[in-house]
């Protein structure tokens, strides 16, 4: 049960990246909360099934196919939330693109697609939803992003180069935007369980973590909620690390 101080009754959410695991848990508990959820995914399937489990909660939803890493897409993206709800309040930036391997090994085209997805998406998104969020005086910026952004392991330098820009780019927006009324915060996370794992084939993270288990990806949902709610309006330019320890003991 979500306590009656962390309601998010009648606020807008716009989650893009529906398509990442996190990013969906997150949009669902934002809807358990009382959110309304606009759900972006370049994959339509992806926005509709979240926009989906939003109604199941009991919301209204959209559901909106674009892609975040092109400012005509995050614009239409905004219309669309604004035609249909008069309003945004919440921001989650969950887009997520996933880059392993030596450096050596990169592609030049590999590492313009990391750093586009994970962080020119923050970016637009940011600015093109921000700028009403400033106009009306009030807003909640969550970045979903990742523990890798402050401590790399090897063969991970494009994803962690990617992550580490987006922690910058909130704790330099949080303090710019601090008087507005709006709030830009991160949740980096550490190794989390996803849809595409294989529970046959064991936990081959798990020994990397004090807790010895991966986190649930529902796990992060409390968290946001408190992060876009009321009673986080003194929290900005802040990084939110959920990763079971993992940094600390790295």
């Amino acid at each position: 049960m979500i306590p009656e101080f962390f309601r998010l009754q009648d606020k807008v959410a716009v989650v893009t990246g529906a398509g990442n695991p996190l990013a969906r848990a997150i949009g669902e508990a934002l809807a358990e909360a009382g959110a309304n959820v606009v759900a972006v995914s370049h994959r339509a399937e992806a926005a509709q099934a979240l926009a989906a489990s939003a109604r199941g909660h009991g919301r209204q939803s959209l559901a909106v196919t674009a892609d975040m890493t092109r400012a005509a897409d995050v614009r239409r993206v905004a219309q669309e939330a604004t035609r249909r709800f008069g309003k945004m309040d919440i921001l989650l930036a969950g887009e997520d693109a996933v880059l392993a391997g030596p450096l050596g090994d990169t592609l030049e085209d590999q590492w313009d697609s990391v750093m586009s997805v994970n962080a020119k998406s923050v970016f637009l998104c940011s600015q093109v939803l921000g700028r009403e969020m400033v106009s009306k005086g009030s807003g909640r910026i969550i970045v979903l992003a990742h523990a890798l952004g402050i401590g790399g392991v090897p063969n991970t330098t494009a994803y962690s180069a990617s992550k580490g820009a987006v922690l910058q780019f909130v704790r330099s927006l949080g303090l710019e935007w601090a008087t507005t009324g709006v709030t830009v915060n991160a949740i980096a996370t550490g190794w989390f369980a996803e849809g595409w794992d294989d529970p046959s084939q064991g936990d081959p993270l798990a020994h990397f973590n004090p807790m010895r288990r991966r986190g649930q990806p529902e796990e992060l949902g409390p968290v946001a909620v408190y992060l876009a709610s009321d009673v986080a309006a003194y929290v900005t330019a802040s990084v939110c690390v959920v990763d079971g320890g993992q940094i600390c003991h790295g």
